[in-house]
């Protein structure tokens, strides 16, 4: 299983890469890897946490602001990321509404 994430996880930073995408949008990918990926799955597609990569509407009508709030604030059974910085949540941001692009 680890090793899979991994997989996937270099993958996304490869497609990031060679599409040119910010510095920001490959720290999200990081960052997703090591604070997000272990309750929403490497693929967004869910696990203990919600689906949250294409198809998944969880952010459909949220901004930019609404989902860093989310992240930092964490409702529900969601944990709370209040140590990251503006500059990872916005990362995260990045990274998240690109792949809800299904890019």
């Amino acid at each position: 299983m680890h090793r899979r994430v991994v997989s996937l996880l270099l993958a996304f930073s490869f497609v990031l890469a060679s599409c040119g995408a910010s510095t920001e949008g490959k720290l999200g990918v990081e960052l997703f890897q090591v604070t997000c990926a272990a309750c929403h799955s490497a693929d967004l597609s869910g696990g203990f946490g919600p689906p949250i990569g294409a198809g998944s509407n969880a952010a459909l009508n949220l901004s930019d602001d609404q989902i860093g709030n989310t992240i930092r604030v964490g409702p529900g059974r969601m944990p709370s990321f209040a140590e990251l910085s503006d500059e990872q949540i916005a990362s995260l941001v990045e990274f998240l509404r690109w792949m809800q692009d299904g890019s």
